[in-house]
């Protein structure tokens, strides 16, 4: 069965991750799943991400149900 949206109005269509320090270490637009596995092309050693969703309607709130970080 499909959804009867072509994109689920929830999801995070663009959001940027940062560093600490504020290196940008990725950046995804026009998303449209509802999990993202993300794997940065080198080692980042840092006390902090920031993840910036950017809302993608006023009327439609930015929804995240888990984040995950491995090393």
């Amino acid at each position: 069965m499909l959804h009867p949206e072509n994109v689920m109005p929830f999801c995070v269509r663009n959001y940027i991750i940062k560093e600490e320090n504020g290196t940008v270490l990725y950046t995804k637009k026009d998303n449209y799943q509802t999990r993202n596995v993300i794997r940065l092309q080198k080692e980042v050693v840092t006390k902090m991400l920031k993840i910036e969703f950017i809302q993608a309607s006023p009327d439609i709130p930015v929804s995240i149900f888990e984040i995950r970080c491995y090393s």
